[in-house]
Order: C-alpha cells, then sequence, then structure tokens
C-alpha cells in the first residue's frame, strides 16, 4: 500500500451535545461533529467558538442575544465548520422572547436547553474509544436528574432578555497530543507569536477585521506549552529504569477555555481542562506486579500539579487584587478521604460527579465535603484524575486583565537552528516571513460573523461580551509568552 488505510489512523472527535426537555423528557442532540487525523491535529490551531446565527442583522438585535440562534463553529487552521443551531427557548413565553407565542419570529414554544457538553473522543485502532466531557451548562438540578423527573419550570433560569448566556460567551482552543511536540517548532513560533501579540498592543487597529484564527494565534502558541510539559518533562520521566515505560500510545485531547469572568467588570479567566491525558505503559518480565497501575496513578497526580502551577503562573496575567486561582489541588486541605462505591448512598444528591465516578466503580479521594473536587482512581488500571464539578479536572485563574508588555525596537526574528528570518519587527509591527498575511474580512458586521471573522473597532469593545474577550486575550497572550521566556 501507499500509505496507510484511513481506519488505521488515530483519530481525535469533538462533539457538542445540547440537552434538550421536550415535554418532561430528556434527549440529546449533537449539534456539531468533526474527526481530525491526530498526526494532523498536533500541529493545528483549533478553536471551538458559538456565534450568534443573527450576524447580518447588525446591532439592532443586540439588545436580545439571549434569544438569538447559536451555532457552534470549529476552526482548524483558519477553515471554519458551523454545526447545526443550538435550540434556545423559554417555556411559557410572556412576548419578551424571540420565539414563542408573541415572539419576534413568531411559533410556539420549542424545547427547553438543558445542558450543554463538549465530549472529546479518542480513537485508535485495537482499542475502546476513549470519552471526557466537559460541561458547558447544567440546568437540571442533580436529585431532579436522578429522580427522572424533570419539569421546565424546575430549570436552573436562563439570563434576562439582552444578556449572552455564559456558556455561549467562551472561547475554546483544542490542543492534541500525540507524543510528538517539538520544542524548537515550538520556540519559532513561540518568536512569532510575541512579535504578533506586540503589534496588536502598539496598534490596535491592527486587529480590526482580522480572522479569529489570526487573532488567536498568540494565545494559541502559548498554550501550547502544556503540551510540551506534559509530553517531554512528565510522561518521560515517570517510568521505572529497566521495568517500565511510558508513552503517548494514542491521542490526548485537552481544552482551554478563555470565558467571562462576571465577578469583576469586564473580567476575564482562563479553564485549563486535561480531559483525556491517558498514557500507555510497557513492562518488562522482571517489572513488580501492579507496576504499570502504580505509573498511571503517579502520571494522573503529576498531571494535576501541572495544571495547577499553570494556573498559579498564569495568575501574572490579572490584576492580583481581584485574581481567583483555583484547580482540585489548590483545595485540598488535609488528607483526602476515601470513599467507595458501596458509599454513594451517602453522597450529597447534588455531586453529580461522584456519583458517576462510583457508578463506574472507581474509587473517589474527597478533597471538600460536598463532594465538588475529589481523585477518581480506577482501582484495575490506575487510571487516575481530578475531578471538579462540573466537567473534568479544570484548573481555573481569572480576575480583571492586567497588561504587562512592550513591543520592543525594529528587530528581525531568526530561527537559531537555521539562521533563516522568521520575520521582522519594526514600529512594533511585525512581519512574519513564513505565515500568509493576515486574513481580512470583507463587509463586516456589528457583531461575530459566522465562520470565523469579527470586526472589534474600540468603540465595541466595552460591554459587549466577544469584543471583551478578544481584546483580553492579547494581554494574557503577552504576559503568557513572557513568562515562558
Amino acid at each position: 500500500m501507499d500509505a496507510p488505510p484511513q481506519e488505521l489512523h488515530q483519530r481525535l472527535g469533538i462533539r457538542v451535545v445540547s440537552e434538550l426537555l421536550t415535554d418532561g423528557q430528556l434527549g440529546d442532540q449533537i449539534v456539531l461533529e468533526e474527526w481530525l487525523d491526530a498526526a494532523e491535529a498536533a500541529d493545528s490551531e483549533i478553536w471551538l467558538t458559538f456565534q450568534a446565527e443573527a450576524a447580518g442583522l447588525g446591532g439592532a438585535l443586540l439588545d436580545a442575544m439571549s434569544d438569538v440562534p447559536w451555532l457552534p463553529v470549529l476552526s482548524v487552521d483558519g477553515e471554519a465548520t458551523a454545526g447545526t443551531t443550538i435550540p434556545i427557548s423559554s417555556s411559557g413565553d410572556t412576548g419578551d422572547s424571540l420565539f414563542g407565542d408573541g415572539g419576534f419570529f413568531g411559533g410556539e414554544a420549542g424545547p427547553e436547553l438543558a445542558s450543554l457538553r463538549i465530549e472529546l473522543i479518542s480513537e485508535a485502532p485495537g482499542s475502546e474509544p476513549l470519552v471526557a466531557e466537559r460541561i458547558l451548562l447544567d440546568r437540571v438540578d442533580p436529585a431532579d436528574r436522578a429522580s427522572g423527573t424533570v419539569l421546565p419550570e424546575l430549570l436552573d433560569p436562563m439570563p434576562p432578555a439582552g444578556e449572552v448566556l455564559p456558556a455561549l460567551a467562551g472561547v475554546h482552543q483544542l490542543l492534541v497530543s500525540n507524543g510528538a511536540a517539538d520544542l524548537r517548532a515550538w520556540a519559532v513560533k513561540r518568536a512569532i507569536a510575541i512579535g504578533w501579540a506586540a503589534t496588536f498592543v502598539n496598534q490596535p487597529e491592527q486587529a480590526d477585521g482580522l480572522d479569529l484564527h489570526d487573532l488567536f494565534y498568540p494565545l494559541a502558541v502559548a498554550n501550547q506549552s502544556i503540551v510540551l510539559a506534559s509530553e517531554q518533562l512528565l510522561t518521560g520521566g515517570i517510568g521505572v529504569p529497566d521495568a517500565a515505560r511510558a508513552f503517548v500510545g494514542r491521542p490526548r485531547g485537552y481544552l482551554v477555555s478563555f470565558v467571562p469572568y462576571p465577578e469583576v467588570p469586564d473580567g476575564t479567566a482562563i479553564i485549563t481542562d486535561l480531559a483525556l491525558d491517558d498514557v500507555d505503559v510497557v513492562t518488562s518480565d522482571q517489572a513488580p506486579d501492579g507496576t504499570a497501575a502504580r505509573i498511571r496513578l503517579w502520571q494522573g497526580v503529576l498531571q494535576t500539579a501541572l495544571e495547577t502551577e499553570l494556573s498559579l503562573e498564569r495568575a501574572a496575567a490579572v490584576d492580583p487584587s481581584t485574581a481567583a486561582v483555583s484547580s482540585v489541588s489548590l483545595a485540598m486541605s488535609g488528607p483526602p478521604a476515601l470513599i467507595q462505591p458501596s458509599d454513594a448512598g451517602s453522597v450529597p444528591p447534588a455531586a453529580g460527579a461522584l456519583h458517576r465516578a462510583l457508578a463506574a466503580n472507581q474509587l473517589a479521594l474527597l478533597v471538600d465535603t460536598d463532594g465538588s473536587s475529589f481523585w477518581a482512581v480506577d482501582p484495575i488500571t490506575g487510571r487516575t484524575r481530578s475531578v471538579s464539578d462540573p466537567g473534568v479536572r479544570p484548573g481555573f485563574i481569572g480576575g480583571g486583565n492586567y497588561v504587562n508588555s512592550s513591543g520592543g525596537g525594529p528587530r528581525y526574528v531568526v530561527d537559531p537552528a537555521t539562521g533563516n528570518n522568521m520575520g521582522t519587527i519594526q514600529n512594533g509591527k511585525f512581519t512574519p516571513a513564513n505565515r500568509t498575511p493576515p486574513s481580512r474580512c470583507s463587509g463586516g458586521t456589528e457583531y461575530v460573523v459566522v465562520l470565523g471573522c469579527v470586526s472589534i473597532p474600540a468603540s465595541m469593545t466595552v460591554g459587549m461580551v466577544t469584543g471583551v474577550l478578544i481584546t483580553a486575550m492579547v494581554s494574557w497572550a503577552i504576559v503568557l509568552l513572557e513568562l515562558l521566556l
């Protein structure tokens, strides 16, 4: 054969699933599903955003964005694919909604959006798929969900008219780890990203009308350090000499989410979720029984430590008077309490993630009293992960935005390995030599344009979720890149 057949390729899938409540019944609807070849995706910039379907209607609808249809959009190296509409409606419409009786678009009340989640699926030939989920929104009380009785009036309320649903306001980067991250290639990208970010700081008008792929480039490069640290520092260092070695045997997926931080005016936050981070272990005949399980347990602990350290370092990107940092590691105040599957009856009904872990016959080590933060350990394989309900393993840092950067003087950016000119920085503007010119959108609107383009003149960034996020992302990227120098 000239190439391996497609069925032998390792793949990573990403789904966006909306759970709908219709006539008292909960049901899932996949609104986006894309499969990526792991070898190619590891070198790609992959972003998931949620964008208003009403882009072409302009600013007239900004006062009712909570009722406008929204779409998930996946961008891979600037090529965007839109999913299907996420149903957002309100039961018992009173005329304030764009949908339902008396709504702008007319019609009857539709299904209620009960929850929204992202699923990552790792597929490798000869192995069962691995699935991890990140919950963005869950309006259903865990006790109601467990009882099987869910009524529309018992759902958590939606935001008032004119406010964007927080679950739709974030920007999510998917990082793919396949064990082959290249430190030198990343160093070159980092040099380009620093100049790219300096351009935005010194000449903000340069960001107007850019493709999202170009706007997010500095942060995409900064976040790649997570993959590098995991592959080169942790996975390569947890083996047992002459007995066992750990390696990345199947695609892994990490999510880094950039979201509003409502506790602070125009505040933003980064949430790191090492959703799929399994390792394979090969052992020698002389390895003691249980060696592979102990290595996997240790790997899970170290991955959470890595996530915590990254969160602590990224605290430099926000105003220290408003900074908030959290992770399962930081929530530990003493020895964790062991909870076994047979103890599920004593677990509070609200601890949904803990109930799911126990139902999967995992051991749980609680680090708090309400069951929202814990370690989950598979007693057979040793796979260990830290869980913060809702979702899996999020490390969080948020606060008021803080800019600590400088553009620097005119200079050439040179690849030290080849001597090739990577680009120039002059008067704070970076011109890359090996990256195509920024893609500019034609037309533009007063809001996000579906399929990847955005227009953010300075007058629109105040009080507007998308504009605030994009503007703040540049500040975050500069601080994170400087931390890595």
